[in-house]
């Protein structure tokens, strides 16, 4: 090889030095572009999965685990447990409005609960106060909307033995608003659980089968206690909240 070719050859490093840097510099670039692409892929769909979680809490309730059939003393054992935040209970009666119960005239579903049963059950509080004591009640928005009341009026609860009971409406609000809001025909009222129990007995009623709604501090928590309340409850006494199942941190 001659002199001459020798440099000619040479003379091509810097050239391929310098077309290596500039290839180096896009290959850094695509690799960056690409880690902020799938940065925000990702937070874009833990903001829409974050955003579905929030819709579902609101209509079907921030609840985790569902229990049927286990004893208040029971219940309250499980409320205490560290990972739990809430614990509500609550039953319905009349859900089809199949009975003679009629609140100012409408088919009327009664529940018998507490106030945490409402909160785990609503993402969004309701307005005014939950009923204490006997002849008060938590009228749904839809109920209150069709007869045109409000916080501090009252309703006319009518029971099959034509009796009637006069009850001043102390909150608004309801576990499935949603729903009842676009009923005509069929409203909701919530009575502590006392006034409710005393209600239906009082009238030859068999009480329903009260339920307890548990929510965790997340759903990673609920997902680890879920198992072992079925083990000791049985599994088809305990119900899990499908959608909130889904969580980031689970």
């Amino acid at each position: 090889m001659s002199s001459t070719e020798m440099k000619s050859y040479l003379s091509l490093i810097p050239i391929s030095a310098k077309v290596r840097r500039r290839q180096n510099r896009m290959t850094i670039l695509c690799i960056v572009i690409a880690v902020f692409l799938v940065s925000a892929i990702f937070s874009i769909a833990d903001m829409m999965l974050r955003t579905q979680m929030n819709r579902a809490a609101g209509k079907d309730g921030s609840w985790h685990l569902q229990i049927a059939g286990i004893t208040q003393s029971q219940a309250e054992q499980l409320a205490q447990q560290p990972d739990v935040v809430c614990a509500g209970a609550g039953a319905v009666f009349n859900e089809g409005g199949e009975e003679d119960y009629r609140l100012n005239g409408k088919r009327v579903v009664l529940y018998g609960c507490d106030v945490q049963f409402l909160l785990v059950n609503r993402s969004v509080a309701f307005a005014g106060t939950f009923p204490e004591q006997d002849g008060e009640v938590l009228l749904g928005k839809g109920a209150a909307r069709i007869f045109g009341v409000a916080i501090g009026d009252s309703v006319t609860l009518k029971l099959p033995d034509g009796q009637s009971r006069t009850l001043t409406v102390t909150g608004i609000g309801g576990v499935d608003e949603s729903y009842y809001e676009m009923q005509f025909a069929l409203v909701d009222i919530y009575l502590p659980q006392e006034t409710f129990e005393s209600l239906l007995t009082g009238h030859g009623e068999a009480l329903p089968q009260t339920v307890y709604d548990l929510q965790y501090t997340s759903a990673a928590k609920a997902a680890k206690a879920l198992p072992q309340l079925q083990q000791q409850y049985g599994e088809d006494a305990v119900h899990e909240n499908l959608i909130l199942s889904i969580s980031v941190d689970r």
